[in-house]
């Protein structure tokens, strides 16, 4: 906090990037630790690596190792406060389910689990996150419906939720005409939040990134069958 301090007084160097001013800005005015956690990650991402911003560093890898933790202590207490949005975990692994607007994400919670989201023919139905468990082979895996990938707006605490998951399932709708550029944008998006999709154990190459084991699946297909076939493991991954 010192070097935060000092550095709205022009004590520090001023050669911090806009990336980090705006990250940092969205850390002071975050209402939960899902959204602090997410401008932290930015942070540190953003923050020039050099001798003068070297206690910065250290201080947000320290924010950053505290605020994890109460996360990972909350999820397993099942404790909350406010809206932070956590999901308590449950079974033998969480998923999260990430989406362009409107991909069929909601109707494939309800087809798997015996959750009762609301479905709707209208984009951003989803504001909140949503568990439900589904059964394969005598293993109860969680499910967790999540608001829409945009760039327009997608609010932070979805980035943390996405980082706390075990495993991703990108959902696209099948009967869009775009798609696999849906598929792209949201990966994008991701990865500029430093969260990488993966089809498997990865060389992990940037120490700032999180990477999240992914299926693409494809949805509607009844409405758009020729591009089902297109479906492949190594389609993004």
């Amino acid at each position: 906090m010192e070097d935060w301090l000092n550095l709205a007084r022009g004590k520090m160097p001023a050669n911090l990037t806009l990336e980090f001013l705006l990250a940092r800005d969205r850390f002071n005015r975050a209402k939960t630790d899902e959204e602090r956690l997410d401008a932290l990650q930015e942070m540190l991402a953003t923050i020039p690596k050099h001798k003068g911003t070297e206690k910065m560093q250290a201080d947000i890898k320290r924010r950053l190792a505290k605020l994890r933790e109460r996360l990972e202590q909350r999820q397993r207490s099942g404790k909350g406060s406010g809206m932070s949005y956590h999901v308590e975990r449950e079974g033998a692994a969480q998923v999260a389910l990430v989406g362009p607007p409107n991909a069929g994400k909601s109707s494939l919670l309800a087809a798997l689990t015996n959750a009762t989201p609301e479905i709707a023919p209208y984009p951003h139905s989803t504001y909140r996150p949503l568990p439900g468990m589904m059964e394969y082979e005598d293993i109860q895996i969680q499910l967790v419906d999540l608001p829409p990938i945009t760039r327009e707006f997608t609010e932070g605490w979805v980035y943390g939720l996405i980082r706390l998951a075990d495993a991703v399932l990108l959902c696209l709708d099948l009967s869009s005409e775009r798609c696999f550029e849906e598929g792209d944008e949201v990966v994008a998006l991701l990865a500029e939040r430093h969260i990488r999709l993966t089809g498997g154990p990865n060389r992990q190459v940037d120490w700032r990134a999180v990477e999240r084991r992914t299926l693409a699946v494809g949805l509607k297909s009844d409405l758009a069958p020729d591009k089902a076939e297109h479906m492949g493991s190594d389609l993004y991954f």
